[in-house]
């Protein structure tokens, strides 16, 4: 549980750098299309400004051109007034010119009188004054119509130069607002750009802030996970205190059963030794016996004879002869008194040394019994505390790759405990009695068995095996279990080991040459 929140910390935090680094990227590039939008609104507002410049100067032009073409027709108009002024000029000067021809031909055809000649005269020069006006009038407005006639042309040239401007300034324009319309579209995608840049900040700065919130709250539970884990390494600590004290105890109690043990030995030695030489002193004493027996028998046979040959006719018997029997008599009922007060004592002793033998045998099986029990549960407790030492060890490593930053939390220390179900057999035949089913526990220095998951906590193992003691694991054949099903063969393996590296429950009876594992 531990181990997947870290990676969900993990993995989040790579994405949050992930998206912290796109979000810089895309700030950038925001930053970049800012500032290029500002330089195109900078060229926009400047070619604006051209425009409404170029739109004023054009309309100034046109203003002009106006101008110049009224003033064009204008002096066409004078023109046109000059010409037929001239026409009529010329006109009235062929008028007058005939008019004088024919007036002096009149003259000459005609005698007229001096008065009405000098007044013919009179009108005659007022007439070629007037001719002369007429005539300097004429080249006067002939003057001022080919002065009109190159002003006219020149102002064709500059209507003409004016309308090139001015074409040039329409396809400038055209120009201009073609570049305008591309940078307005280009505006206009780069403000479209610009709100979904926008738009996209936005969904990352939502990301970002649910990620920093997510990331607070995973922050905040994984501190809360850690004040929990220091309060149970603290714990643990405690136990493992505690354990290492239980395990102090349990190895001086197991080195004064040792003691104990090695006492009992010497005395059962000694209680051997004096088993033999009770054996010895028995032997003695039914030597003795037999020895008092034949000296009886032969007491009793003499006494036998000589009460044969006792003379029974009436013949006193010598007073000597009856002291010496009754001696004899006497020294034979003391020596059946001795031979049963040494068979009474023989066997009273027989009696209680087999009552120590026997409750030396029975405080040995039970000191051996205790010791044996001690030893198991030293060998779990071992295991236990190997086990929480590898937890704590993974503990500190854990706090130490989050607190360094690590990221590489997967691996850790190497998994040395296995656990799991594995089946030993019940009894040599399979077939008939089945296979027992037990809960395995291996450490780096034991194989430990119990009936069940639930006694690991509760109660002691059934069998210890000592790993220093293991010869080889190794799977079977069908020749190694003849009596077990062929489809269980592939599944069986057997473990050879040392005799001296078992340790097993008291009344337990399974036999641990082969197992099933994985049910």
């Amino acid at each position: 549980m531990n181990v997947s929140k870290e990676r969900e910390i993990s993995m989040l935090t790579v994405e949050q750098r992930q998206l912290k680094l796109q979000f810089q990227k895309l700030e950038g590039e925001y930053v970049k299309e800012i500032e290029k939008v500002k330089a195109l609104t900078q060229d926009y507002e400047e070619e604006c400004q051209k425009r409404s410049n170029l739109q004023s100067e054009f309309t100034n032009q046109l203003s002009e051109i106006s101008k110049l073409k009224t003033k064009e027709k204008q002096l066409l108009q004078d023109i046109n007034d000059l010409q037929e002024f001239k026409k009529s000029i010329e006109d009235e000067l062929n008028k007058m010119k005939m008019w004088i021809i024919s007036f002096w031909g009149f003259l000459i055809g005609s005698n007229i009188t001096c008065t009405k000649v000098k007044c013919l005269e009179k009108d005659f020069t007022f007439v070629e004054i007037k001719r002369i006006k007429l005539e300097d009038q004429l080249e006067a407005e002939s003057y001022f119509s080919t002065l009109y006639k190159t002003q006219v042309k020149e102002l064709k040239e500059e209507i003409d130069e004016k309308q090139q401007i001015i074409l040039d300034f329409e396809n400038e324009r055209n120009n201009i607002y073609h570049q305008l319309q591309l940078a307005a579209a280009r505006a206009d995608s780069e403000s479209l750009a610009r709100s979904i840049a926008e738009e996209t900040i936005a969904d990352l700065e939502k990301e970002r802030t649910m990620h920093e919130l997510e990331l607070k709250d995973l922050l905040s539970r994984h501190r809360a996970e850690l004040s929990n884990k220091d309060v149970t390494i603290s714990s643990l600590k405690d136990k493992e205190s505690e354990f290492k004290k239980t395990v102090e105890l349990l190895t001086r109690e197991k080195d004064e059963l040792n003691l104990k043990i090695l006492t009992l030995q010497e005395e059962l030695k000694n209680v051997k030794n004096q088993s033999s030489n009770v054996d010895e002193q028995i032997q003695q004493l039914n030597k003795q016996i037999q020895q008092e027996r034949l000296l009886k028998l032969q007491a009793v046979n003499k006494l036998a004879e000589v009460m044969n040959r006792k003379d029974w006719s009436g013949k006193k018997i010598n007073p000597v002869q009856l002291l010496n029997l009754r001696k004899k008599e006497k020294e034979c009922r003391k020596i059946q008194q001795e031979l049963t007060l040494e068979k009474e004592k023989y066997n009273q002793m027989i009696t209680r040394f087999n009552k120590e033998l026997s409750e030396m045998q029975a405080l040995l099986y039970d000191e051996s019994q205790a010791k044996l029990k001690i030893q198991m549960e030293l060998d779990s407790k071992d295991s236990e505390i190997e086990q929480l030492q590898h937890k704590l060890a993974l503990v500190n490593s854990e706090n130490a790759s989050f607190s360094s930053g690590i990221e590489d939390n997967d691996d850790g220390f190497p998994e040395i405990r296995l656990e799991g179900w594995l089946s030993i057999p019940s009894k040599q035949n399979i077939k008939r009695h089945g296979w027992k089913k037990l809960y395995v526990v291996v450490s780096s220095r034991k194989i430990i068995f119990y009936n069940s998951e639930a006694d690991k906590l509760n109660a002691d193992p059934i069998i210890i095996l000592n790993l220093s003691k293991l010869f080889h694991v190794r799977p079977v054949t069908q020749g190694d279990v003849i009596r077990a099903e062929v489809k269980d063969i592939p599944r069986i393996f057997q473990l050879l080991y040392a005799g001296e590296g078992e340790s097993r429950k008291p009344g337990d009876s399974s036999h641990l040459d082969m197992s099933l594992s994985k049910d």
